[in-house]
């Protein structure tokens, strides 16, 4: 989903808000938004209600309801795709899910910031150093710099320095 979010924005396609002709629509794609389109069911012609409802009168925040709760009516709209493909492309969500645990969280991660988007630098464990935020996310498009800063010190070190100051 990412990989699909980085080249939507590479191509320049305009995101679903954008078409919306929303005031804060982004050019840029986010893998969430991917993930919305691939698991929506009314692309396939049905229409699917009372997924959600609101918390309160007094707020817009909304629960997600439970699928045996939602009403489905098949049929209703021409669909954009079939049924066997919407199936396939959630068996396929289905078998690529992670279970990773949480990322460990850096020292200096986020408040590292790149000099040429100004977003926050994340550290990379397999580059063991930290990258700009917003080229691992949104990719060279959004942000030119591929540059690794790595730490020249080991954590334990500065979390031994930091204690003694304190």
């Amino acid at each position: 989903m990412d990989s699909i979010a980085k080249t939507f924005t590479a191509e320049r396609i305009p995101t679903p808000s954008q078409i919306a002709r929303k005031s804060n629509a982004s050019p840029l794609w986010h893998a969430s938004t991917v993930k919305n389109i691939l698991n929506n069911q009314h692309y396939c012609g049905d229409l699917v209600q009372n997924r959600t409802e609101t918390v309160s009168v007094t707020t817009t925040k909304r629960r997600i309801l439970g699928e045996d709760k939602a009403t489905i009516k098949e049929n209703t709209h021409e669909p954009i795709i079939s049924k066997e493909t919407f199936q396939a492309v959630q068996k396929m969500l289905q078998t690529r899910t992670r279970t990773s645990t949480a990322p460990k969280k850096h020292l200096f991660t986020n408040v590292l910031f790149c000099e040429n988007c100004q977003k926050g630098m994340w550290f990379k464990a397999n580059q063991k150093g930290y990258r700009c935020g917003g080229n691992i996310k949104h990719g060279d498009t959004f942000c030119e710099n591929r540059v690794v800063i790595r730490e020249k010190r080991t954590r334990k070190h500065y979390h031994r320095r930091f204690t003694r100051a304190f």
